[in-house]
């Protein structure tokens, strides 16, 4: 664990962030580019020496003495950057050197990817240490947070609409209200995620409104009131058929990106003139925790718990027999878009979007945003209720929303209760 007094605060953040954020990339690599893995490359033992190096000296040298019981100092942490910016040159080089040798070009297969790995991690470091250098010049002490797992929420969980909070309060065993507090407007709920060998603490808060603000300011009252590890959204959202061809009602969206899709200024053309409406791009994506998106993929894969997940609801006959999952971006703003006309036109810049939302882009920002160090991981997993659109034809059986969104708030809660179950420790 990190000293309680530092001079280098974000320096110390933005390393922990970095390797928490790639470590799962950084792992698969490990485990994988490996001599018993049947890999044929040019001096291939030479990348097999390097990805493992590359991934003790990261994770095992540096990552676990940081989140370690003792105390690091400052100078140890630096000590330790410089030492891995020292090898990583000289690996970097030598790399140089046999992809020239081998005739490479351009790398490909592992090789291309340790060098890759490699380069970032360097790059990284380096911009790291000069934080630091800046930092030290100011000779301030700050105190940091002590935390750690033990203290901490395991799970917080934010949700918007009545049918979202039914459907988490659904999934949670031994709930109980948290006694009110005058200096906070919300009403929170403690409880379990539970199966036959595993308990994991939770806690659920509802917003009082729909929209980014509304989401941003009760998922910052989580954040500083419970300290979460993991925090959640759960919920309903709009899907883009144009970018998702087979999805149905009730398909799971895991954002792997939020986009704010409001971004119209206005301006003054002249005295005595209306305002002229000119757009400008202010797009700036958030992203969800890299490693709880990877394992989330990763979860989808396994059939049977979509199909139980589809068989244990009530009115199962309604919907489409198979549940699928789905990764992108999810676009937000505060309008409710109920029109195919203006789905289209926020879709139309974001191409790649996979729904429409009117809350994510403020969770993701609170979450990153709202505390220095001891950030909490966060990923928002909505279901599809529709399509953006009053004027969508569906299914005599699903046109009422009614029917739609309970659906899609259990689907997406109750994927939420099982990924958890299975990944989180």
């Amino acid at each position: 664990m990190i000293s309680e007094y530092t001079n280098i605060p974000r320096t110390i953040d933005e390393l922990t962030r970095f390797l928490e954020g790639n470590q799962n990339q950084y792992q698969s690599a490990y485990e994988n580019i490996r001599s018993d893995k049947g890999w044929t490359v040019p001096f291939a033992a030479k990348y097999f020496d390097v990805m493992d190096s590359l991934y003790n000296r990261l994770y095992i040298n540096l990552y676990e003495r940081l989140l370690d019981d003792h105390n690091l100092p400052d100078s140890e942490i630096i000590d330790s950057v410089k030492s891995f910016i020292k090898w990583a040159d000289k690996e970097t080089k030598e790399l140089d050197i046999l992809a020239a040798a081998a005739d490479l070009g351009v790398l490909t297969s592992i090789d291309g990817h340790v060098y890759q790995l490699l380069y970032t991690a360097f790059n990284k470091l380096k911009q790291l240490l000069q934080v630091s250098d800046e930092e030290k010049k100011l000779n301030k002490t700050y105190k940091i947070s002590q935390k750690n797992a033990k203290s901490r929420a395991k799970i917080g969980i934010v949700t918007v609409t009545d049918e979202e909070h039914t459907a988490a309060l659904a999934i949670l065993s031994d709930v109980k209200i948290v006694p009110a507090n005058d200096s906070n407007a919300f009403t929170y709920r403690k409880g379990f995620i539970k199966s036959k060998s595993r308990k994991i603490s939770v806690v659920l808060v509802q917003c009082l409104h729909q929209g980014a603000a509304a989401s941003a300011v009760a998922t910052t009252q989580l954040i500083i009131n419970f300290s979460p590890e993991i925090i959640v959204m759960l919920g309903h959202a709009a899907g883009n058929k144009g970018k998702m061809k087979s999805c149905g009602i009730g398909d799971i969206m895991i954002a792997a990106d939020a986009i704010d899709y409001e971004k119209n200024n206005n301006r003054k053309k002249a005295d005595n003139c209306p305002p002229e409406i000119v757009e400008s791009s202010k797009i700036r994506p958030i992203a969800a925790n890299a490693t709880l998106v990877n394992l989330a993929l990763q979860f989808k894969e396994d059939k049977n718990v979509l199909e139980q997940i589809k068989e244990n609801y009530p009115d199962k006959e309604k919907f489409s027999p198979l549940l699928r999952v789905f990764s992108g971006a999810i676009i937000s703003g505060s309008v409710l878009v109920r029109s195919s006309f203006w789905f289209d036109k926020v879709i139309k810049d974001y191409p790649g979007a996979i729904g429409l939302d009117m809350e994510i882009y403020g969770f993701y920002y609170a979450a990153e945003n709202t505390t220095f160090g001891n950030k909490p991981k966060c990923i928002a997993i909505k279901s599809i209720s529709d399509y953006g659109s009053h004027d969508t034809k569906y299914p005599q059986e699903l046109k009422a929303h009614t029917v739609r969104v309970p659906y899609a708030c259990y689907t997406s809660a109750e994927f939420f209760k099982q990924f958890a179950l299975a990944n989180i420790i």
